[in-house]
């Protein structure tokens, strides 16, 4: 009995040893879970901010577009005012020139009319070029935070399973704890009702003993006598 509650008593230390390792690896298990928590709110709030950027782009290019549109609607509603006043095509207003310098006043009113166009359309086309060219890169940050918010869910996942059997596995010795706990208790009792026998036998021998001395002793006497 002494052996097996010794015994048990080892088995109860390296459960106890093996409990608190359990209980540390979960301790730094809840600090990752934070932390990667706390990354993945940092990617989020990152991920909303350029949502919002993409968006303000989104409405810059829509508007660089749209002036692009209305200056090519002016453009082409000039050209048919001059055709509604008799100028056929650019040659037709060249050679109505009543003048050589009238031809000059008309071929400057038509490189004026397509020269400003011309400037004012490539100045447009490179605004929304590089409005496009902004949000396309907006896009492609914001994917890379996407990415990475992808990978710190797993992460975390994988980080709480880990959790969950550092959780299960301590359940675990903690049962086998009680079980060792209650087996060692019983051997104590039963280690104690032992020697409270053993003292109580020993007792009665001892008594026995000294009565057959007694009984010896007095026969002698009557021998004697």
């Amino acid at each position: 009995i002494s052996a097996k509650r010794s015994e048990l008593e080892a088995k109860i230390a390296e459960n106890k040893q093996e409990t608190m390792g359990v209980v540390d690896k979960k301790l730094a298990l809840d600090q990752q879970i934070e932390l990667t928590q706390e990354e993945i709110d940092n990617k989020t709030a990152q991920i909303q901010e350029y949502n919002s950027l993409i968006s303000a782009k989104q409405s810059e290019l829509d508007e660089a577009l749209e002036h692009e549109s209305e200056l090519y609607d002016q453009y082409k509603l000039r050209i048919r005012s001059m055709e509604e006043k008799g100028s056929v095509s650019y040659w037709a207003i060249l050679f109505k020139s009543r003048s050589f310098a009238d031809l000059l006043d008309n071929i400057n009113m038509i490189s004026e009319i397509a020269v400003s166009d011309q400037l004012m359309m490539k100045k447009l086309e490179a605004i929304a070029e590089e409005i496009s060219q902004a949000r396309i890169e907006l896009e492609d940050e914001k994917q890379t935070l996407v990415q990475t918010q992808q990978e710190l869910e797993e992460k975390e996942q994988t980080l709480s399973d880990q959790r969950a059997e550092s959780d299960e596995l301590i359940q675990e010795l903690l049962s086998d704890k009680a079980e060792m706990d209650a087996s060692q208790a019983y051997y104590e009792q039963l280690e104690e009702e032992l020697v409270a026998k053993i003292a109580q036998q020993e007792n009665e021998y001892d008594r026995a003993v000294a009565a057959e001395k007694a009984a010896a002793g007095a026969g002698a006497a009557r021998v004697g006598g």
